[in-house]
């Protein structure tokens, strides 16, 4: 086991098509942990190994991989670009050190990285920048490093600087030490001298001895230099950039000798805090760990990830899953490399191992030695803000898609898998298109069902808007045993507060399964209706309420009273008043301005400052009623609340309307009625469905 002092636990993120993956194998194979290089392109990537990934050639899932360089312990996580996969760049960046931000030199800045800097940002994260794929045509360092500069701010600055024109590209010059800087180009040679005193000033701040040294000599020694850089990275004053080309190996050896020089280690990053307490990154404490990542692998079974924080995590060991406080038995500790595994007999502080078997543990867990009470925080996953209905092709395979997407949304906590039930169907969310895509191609290709993928059902409610009174009498004679019930009654809406405002009868406040209430009044007296009837009465309102008058959709917000009626001493029975009760409720309530209500949400939407006007046109176009707006640099912030039938397909119409550089998030916040225009659509397209149910 490496000591703590040669660890580095680093996660690599950037936009999609940035190169990370590509980045992370020629790492690896230049590391000498992979025999030969893997392609993204060819699907031969040690880091993509999922089928969906090759066919895709996008990464989907976070790779926890690990290779050793000069006696240095590397644990390198890759991750996706790709927006719906965000869940996966949380988790693993939560757990890493510190990141690689890969920018492409061609493409610039994009949405992906500027997420991926507020991610690290908001983690408190030290961090490096890679311009990659320097070697492709209309390719530029200083263009790319002008925009990093403007965008992410004046601590970013370059140790390196490329050697060859722009997209010709054959090697690096280290600017701290001055090594190839002789083969720069002229242009690119004149900014040697600015950067280098950049770089000597952040790494003398960050000590008042180098600083003196610095103010009286002018001038460090080179490993004075490296440790201070080392450490103004730990403290996030200065942001290194590099250079790089995956694709020709460029700039890979000094990338790798950087990760060891200037990435912090678990013990320069220091203590951890795990709810009201701290851990120390030391093997002689404790063991804790937090699991970041769960999945089920082909050839292991179901693995979690696990990063440990403090101690020593062996095989064949116990440890307490505080959480879930149950114990786990620890089996053979693995670091995975695609379809190969390497066993462990123990991980110290810093390391990233998979876990398989355990029985009770999953992402956002932690384990730890017997008695120490210790829990880490878990991630903040981001909500769905996309949902499908989903519809089986053939009978009998709902039991196989509850198991499929038990262990999907197990494995991603930003799926979730639900039956609604108000309108009655199983309802997929994640957090755009694609990533459903990838959960109906595991369903087929995995578990052999194949679905349907639908718009879903809007759960609209009804309510009542003024009283309405009825005398329903139900009477049946069949020639054997008759039913007879007579129930006067009447029905208003519910206002707050309505069940303490007195007045005579009983009162009951029922809280609906569907949510709003029923406040049930029995003012029946001098027993014209026997008081076990009269709950059957409510029995009946009930019932009813679950398909309103209007168009079948749960009733909300009301007073119902029965205030008389009439029995037969045979024929009136349980039965008999719950059916007098539902079809009276019915009658009572078309005559009290049913009215439809809709599902309202609250968005947050974040855009560009260019895309505010076309967003907050948009979002008016939907019905929706902004809130207010805020700056965050050049990203405007909306609010605004508008009804979910409105926004069932925003995820892809935003990114399409911004290019892919807008996001939100959405969350239930009320329920409003419609407008008369839309509830006559509404209404219109139920009644069919209603008859074809009843």
């Amino acid at each position: 086991m490496k000591s703590v002092e040669q660890i580095r636990n680093i996660v690599v993120l950037g936009h999609s098509g940035s190169g990370k993956t590509s980045l992370v194998e020629t790492l690896l194979y230049k590391a000498g942990a992979t025999t030969r290089l893997g392609r993204v392109d060819q699907g031969t990537s040690i880091a993509d190994a999922d089928e969906e990934e090759k066919n895709r050639k996008i990464t989907i899932k976070s790779s926890p991989l690990h290779c050793e360089w000069k006696g240095t312990s590397l644990f390198i996580t890759d991750t996706p670009g790709y927006a719906d996969f965000y869940g996966e760049v949380l988790a693993a960046a939560k757990v890493a050190d510190a990141g690689i931000l890969v920018i492409d030199a061609v493409s610039g800045i994009e949405v992906g990285a500027q997420k991926a800097w507020a991610t690290l940002d908001a983690l408190n994260k030290p961090r490096i920048i890679v311009i990659n794929k320097l070697d492709k045509e209309h390719s530029s360092f200083s263009r790319t490093l002008q925009s990093i500069v403007s965008t992410f701010g004046n601590k970013c600055v370059p140790l390196q600087l490329p050697v060859g024109k722009e997209a010709e590209f054959s090697a690096v010059a280290d600017i701290a030490t001055g090594d190839g800087v002789d083969k720069l180009e002229p242009e690119t040679a004149q900014s040697v001298d600015g950067y280098r005193e950049k770089i000597v000033d952040a790494a003398a701040e960050t000590d008042d001895a180098l600083l003196e040294k610095y103010l009286d000599a002018g001038e460090l020694d080179p490993g004075e230099i490296s440790s201070g850089l080392k450490t103004a990275v730990a403290r996030a004053s200065i942001v290194p950039v590099f250079c790089t080309s995956a694709e020709k190996e460029v700039g890979i050896a000094e990338l790798l000798d950087a990760l060891v020089n200037y990435i912090p280690s678990p013990r320069e990053i220091g203590e951890v805090r795990a709810g009201d307490k701290t851990v120390k990154p030391d093997a002689g404490e404790p063991f804790s760990g937090y699991v970041f990542k769960t999945v089920t692998d082909p050839y292991v079974g179901q693995l979690n990830y696990v990063r440990v924080y403090s101690g020593r995590l062996t095989a064949d060991s116990e440890a307490y899953n505080t959480r879930k406080q149950a114990k786990e038995r620890i089996g053979n500790l693995y670091i995975i490399m695609g379809k190969n595994q390497q066993t462990l007999g123990e991980a110290g502080p810093g390391s990233v191992v998979a876990l398989a078997k355990l029985k009770h543990t999953s992402i956002g867990d932690t384990l730890c030695a017997a008695g120490q009470n210790l829990m880490f925080d878990p991630v903040s996953f981001p909500k769905p803000v996309t949902s499908f209905a989903v519809y089986s092709k053939a009978r009998g395979d709902e039991d196989k898609i509850s198991e499929a997407f038990h262990k999907f949304t197990e494995e991603d906590p930003t799926l979730t898998a639900r039956r609604d039930p108000m309108t009655k169907e199983y309802v997929l969310s994640g957090l755009g298109d694609v990533q459903i895509q990838v959960a109906m191609a595991r369903l087929k290709n995995n578990f052999h069902v194949e679905v349907e993928l639908r718009e879903p059902k809007v759960a609209y409610k009804e309510t009542i808007k003024a009283r309405g009174e009825t005398k329903y009498r139900h009477k049946k004679q069949t020639g054997g045993a008759g039913q007879f019930a007579e129930v006067w009654m009447h029905v208003q809406p519910y206002t707050e507060g309505a069940e303490n405002a007195g007045g005579k009868g009983k009162r009951e406040l029922i809280e609906l399964p569907w949510g709003g209430k029923l406040l049930f009044v029995d003012e029946v007296v001098g027993g014209h209706i026997p008081a076990q009837l009269v709950q059957s009465v409510k029995k009946g309102y009930l019932a009813a309420m679950q398909k309103g008058a209007l168009a079948g959709f749960p009733v909300v917000n009301v007073i119902a009273t029965v205030y008389d009626g009439k029995t037969h001493p045979v024929d009136s029975k349980d039965i008999a008043f719950q059916i007098a009760g539902r079809q009276g409720f019915k009658e009572a309530s078309q005559a009290a301005k049913p009215v439809l209500l809709e599902p309202i949400y609250t968005l947050e939407v974040s855009v560009p400052s260019e895309y505010m006007g076309s967003v907050t046109g948009d979002l008016n176009g939907r019905r929706g009623h902004i809130l207010g707006m805020e700056p965050a640099g050049d990203i405007q912030k909306i609010k605004a609340q508008v009804p979910l039938a409105e926004v069932l397909k925003y995820s892809q119409e935003l990114r399409s309307m911004t290019g892919g550089r807008g996001n939100f998030s959405m969350e239930f916040s009320h329920y409003q009625e419609a407008p008369s225009n839309i509830a006559q659509k509404v209404v219109a397209q139920a009644k069919p469905e209603e008859d074809k149910d009843g």
